[in-house]
């Protein structure tokens, strides 16, 4: 039996790499002589840079930024050989836990961002992928512009309190091409957009969505103007706090960013030696289906004729529409009650733990139970 594990991160406490490891561990405890392949995925959020370099090489560069509230911090953008820089603004402006925010969450900003493309073009950048997931703001991309140039009329300083009050906005020109890497497929307003989906984990207080969404929406009526396409409606917009917007604007090209590392990992040929895949996130609901990595494999595996499960820290509300997508179950890593201190402090063992009661799933599934023949019956045709 072979088994492909493809999974993202788990944030804040295993990257891909380790997430194999602690799976495939749990596989082999159960079947010995099972082959296990791995592959580390990512979608545009924490860890999408290594995994580039894992799969391209490349040279890192530590450059000067700030987090989403100003306070100073060193990122790393991972340059490749031919001329392209990969800027993970995870890695700067990135989401900032509620402990952590020394201000309230209208005030951050995405101007560590601005820094960090504006240290690529200084650099000699020939084109820039911006990673957009796993931030702390949600400006609509303000502070990002600002520091690349662009002016508005109102004296207003980037925030989220802002959003409707700039007047007229007059674009910088960028020199490269920029390519948006989304881990999710929102547009920029609305009941799934930038404030309202987004911005109660960011510290957005429930009772002023509505007057902030509409703030939103005016913004992205004036980048519209600006460059004279309808940024607000393009899928990846409201990404970032609704940056994807502002780079729209700016030109840039916004793609799925799981399909992205999917096609630079080869994860199809990876999915086609295999007998079953298994994948998996810290927390699988609703957002893993509109872009993210679990939703990504299960297509391409269903494409495939694969079965295909997910390993998760967490299985939140919307998980099921995994379903449809091609995922077959999902295994949830934590057995029983515990803090997220201790969830995160053993995540290793518990998704060892949680991979043995899957792979034994998969041997019963797949009429294997243990045994070296290769019998799917759960393939296509």
């Amino acid at each position: 039996m072979r088994i492909l594990v493809a999974p993202d991160s788990w944030k804040a406490s295993l990257d891909a790499a380790a997430v194999i490891a602690a799976t495939r561990r749990g596989i082999l405890d159960a079947y010995p002589a099972w082959d296990i392949d791995g592959v580390a995925m990512a979608d545009g959020g924490e860890g999408t840079a290594r995994v580039v370099a894992a799969a391209r090489g490349g040279t890192w560069w530590q450059v000067e930024t700030e987090d989403a509230y100003g306070r100073p911090v060193t990122a790393p953008l991972l340059a490749l050989d031919d001329g392209t820089v990969v800027v993970e603004v995870a890695a700067g402006p990135g989401f900032v836990p509620p402990g952590r925010r020394p201000r309230p969450a209208w005030e951050a900003t995405s101007r560590g961002l601005g820094r960090m493309i504006q240290a690529a073009l200084d650099r000699g950048a020939r084109r820039v992928v911006v990673t957009l997931g796993g931030t702390g703001f949600s400006d609509g991309g303000m502070g990002m512009l600002a520091v690349l140039g662009a002016r508005w009329e109102a004296p207003v300083p980037p925030a989220t309190t802002s959003l409707g009050a700039t007047g007229p906005v007059r674009l910088p020109s960028l020199s490269v091409p920029i390519e948006c890497w989304c881990d999710v497929d929102s547009r920029l307003t609305g009941p799934a957009g930038a404030v309202f989906r987004f911005g109660p984990q960011k510290g957005l207080p429930d009772d002023r969505l509505a007057e902030w969404d509409a703030a939103m929406a005016e913004w992205g009526r004036r980048l519209s103007e600006a460059c004279g396409r309808d940024v607000g409606s393009v899928p990846g917009a409201g990404a970032a706090g609704g940056a994807g917007a502002a780079l729209v604007a700016l030109g840039a090209s916004i793609r799925p960013g799981g399909e992205a590392v999917a096609d630079l990992v080869g994860l199809d040929a990876h999915i086609a030696r295999a007998d079953a895949v298994v994948t998996g996130e810290g927390a699988v609901d609703a957002q893993s289906a509109g872009g993210k990595v679990v939703g990504t494999v299960a297509r391409r595996a269903f494409r495939l004729g694969k079965p295909v499960v997910a390993l998760a820290g967490t299985v939140g509300t919307g998980a099921e529409l995994l379903y449809p997508q091609g995922l077959t179950a999902i295994f949830p890593a934590l057995l029983r009650p515990m803090t997220l201190d201790e969830a995160v402090d053993r995540a290793a063992d518990l998704v060892a733990q949680a991979s043995s009661h899957l792979a034994r799933w998969l041997a019963w599934a797949l009429g294997q139970q243990g045994s070296d023949t290769v019998s799917n019956p759960l393939r296509k045709g």
